[in-house]
């Protein structure tokens, strides 16, 4: 997901969202306060954000939107970004067929070596 964060006044406030478009369609914005991380309080989480203040996978989050003070939660599936879905399952797939493909083809080339024997 890749949401920077940065601390002022002892919250949490939105600094740099990664997927900026998907931000903006989830009505995240920079300035806005997190104030839970899946079910958890963000203060309870602040000794590991506090050393990499990034928000790296969520199921859920809670904030308050800057401009209207709007409490809101978001739910996040797990493709909701595209880009996440190419580097989670696209890539990883098309190298899984390329790998079986090679291993076809050595297979088959080992076959006609030793036939020729």
């Amino acid at each position: 997901m890749g949401i920077k964060l940065e601390e002022k006044n002892g919250q949490w406030l939105i600094n740099e969202p990664y997927f900026k478009e998907w931000a903006n369609k989830q009505n995240l914005s920079v300035g806005d306060i997190i104030l839970e991380i899946d079910g958890h309080n963000i203060n309870e989480l602040n000794n590991n954000i506090k050393y990499y203040p990034v928000i790296r996978a969520a199921r859920e989050l809670t904030f308050v939107n800057k401009e209207d003070g709007q409490l809101s939660h978001l739910q996040i599936a797990p493709f909701d970004v595209f880009q996440q879905f190419i580097y989670i399952f696209l890539l990883p797939a098309c190298y899984f067929l390329l790998s079986l493909i090679v291993s076809f083809y050595l297979n088959q080339f080992h076959k006609s070596i030793f036939s020729r024997a």
